[in-house]
């Protein structure tokens, strides 16, 4: 067996390890929240009981907002399922134009996946061209912006293995592991938590370091396909994704300090989230200039902006995915001033 041959080997594993992570993951992730969904709707049906008519106001918001993310988890993951699929079938025939899909077998199946290049192939589709690369570098952005708040406001709500929200993250595109997580956020119940440690932010040299990193990381992206440290941009992408929940998370003050005021605890979420900001905020400017870029200084109108998300099913993957993201944080928020 050939050198090339066992990169193959290991490549296909990936691929299929990345399969049965993502469906582990899914089912944790969807096993805590049932849990929380119990225990939300025992305590509404206590406060209908007790007659709390400001609690119960509260509560039937907090089932629509519910509904609401559970529809868009759903979208997601369908949407995501059928770009992803096609983006297979297209690697499949790539591979053996002369076959049928009616053909497909295990067999098959695994010979395709050990002889293609997956993960090179999706990488560089996405990115081969300003256009596609326009798509995929605000939603890569979105996500590290998505996944700095979601530490912060992970840790901070206590959400149940925050850490599987992340790995998610890193297999699949951000709109699914955000709806869940913004799902967990509304159910978590906030007075089991009255009382917490103090905290201390991120630095902001840290919130800033990590975003210019990832950022200079991105721009040289398109200049490394086909080279050999295109791997090497592609590892560093993931690691600087995941890296908020390593460096960006708060910190404990001083052991065994704890708030019991409400509006001591409040103020403390304030500052958190406002020392949070200096890493939402350049990502947020970033974004901006991204998108200014987009239908102003790409020497192409906005039709063609749009339309290169049906170039590639790996390009609608992150396209649509972006827009679903963009959504469900919008309704989100909107709903959460109702």
């Amino acid at each position: 067996m050939s050198t090339q041959t066992r990169e193959n080997v290991v490549g296909a594993l990936i691929f299929y390890a990345y399969i049965a992570g993502a469906l582990a993951l899914t089912g944790l992730i969807c096993r805590d929240l049932m849990i929380m969904y119990n225990r939300f709707s025992g305590q509404k049906r206590k406060d209908v009981q007790v007659l709390r008519k400001d609690c119960g106001r509260a509560k039937r918001g907090t089932q629509s907002r519910v509904s609401i993310l559970a529809a868009l988890s759903a979208l997601s993951f369908a949407v995501l399922s059928y770009h992803m699929l096609n983006f297979l079938i297209q690697s499949y025939q790539s591979w053996a134009p002369s076959e049928s899909l009616s053909d497909v077998s295990f067999p098959k199946i695994w010979k395709w996946s050990v002889h293609s290049r997956l993960f090179r192939d999706f990488a560089e589709a996405i990115i081969n061209d300003p256009h596609r690369f326009w798509w995929t570098n605000l939603a890569l952005t979105y996500s590290l912006g998505w996944n700095v708040y979601m530490s912060i406001e992970g840790f901070r709500k206590s959400i149940p293995h925050l850490w599987a929200y992340f790995l998610l993250d890193q297999i699949l595109p951000v709109s699914f592991t955000q709806n869940m997580f913004l799902l967990a956020v509304h159910l978590q119940d906030d007075k089991k938590y009255a009382e917490i440690r103090m905290l201390d932010p991120p630095s902001a040299a840290m919130q800033v370091l990590l975003v210019c990193a990832y950022s200079a990381v991105l721009a040289t992206a398109p200049i490394s396909i086909g080279s050999g440290w295109f791997i090497w941009v592609l590892l560093a992408t993931r690691a600087l994704l995941s890296a908020p929940f390593l460096v960006l998370r708060p910190r404990i003050a001083r052991p065994g300090a704890s708030f019991q005021h409400q509006d001591v605890f409040s103020s403390a979420n304030y500052s958190l989230r406002h020392e949070a900001r200096w890493a939402l905020a350049l990502i947020s400017g970033y974004m901006a200039v991204q998108l200014a870029q987009g239908f102003l200084a790409l020497p192409s109108s906005i039709t063609a902006v749009l339309s290169v998300l049906h170039d590639n099913p790996a390009v609608s993957t992150l396209g649509y995915d972006l827009l679903i993201g963009t959504f469900s944080l919008s309704v989100s928020r909107l709903s959460a001033y109702q």
